[in-house]
């Protein structure tokens, strides 16, 4: 059985009454290449790769090596991807 203190949990788990919210900034030439794709299994499967491995990209870092494979399938700039790499 669960205790709520004004409908909040944190209180009883020793938790701050202002928890930390974590943002997480998606790639978005990675995004736009799965939009041209139609999504991210058939990114994956233009890649030869696991879904999970686009999240991935998405959400964290795209390999160099991959930019390039991306940009050859779905036509957007390798500079999208990673501009910190590639420059325009």
């Amino acid at each position: 059985m669960a205790l709520f203190l004004n409908g909040n949990f944190a209180p009883l788990c020793g938790l701050s009454e202002n928890p930390i919210v974590f943002v997480m900034k998606r790639n978005k030439g990675v995004v736009k290449a799965i939009r041209e794709a139609g999504g991210q299994s058939a990114l994956a499967r233009l890649c030869g790769c696991a879904q999970s491995t686009v999240w991935e990209w998405a959400n964290r870092q795209c390999p160099p090596s991959r930019a390039v494979q991306i940009e050859e399938v779905t036509g957007v700039s390798r500079s999208e991807i990673r501009p910190d790499i590639f420059k325009k």
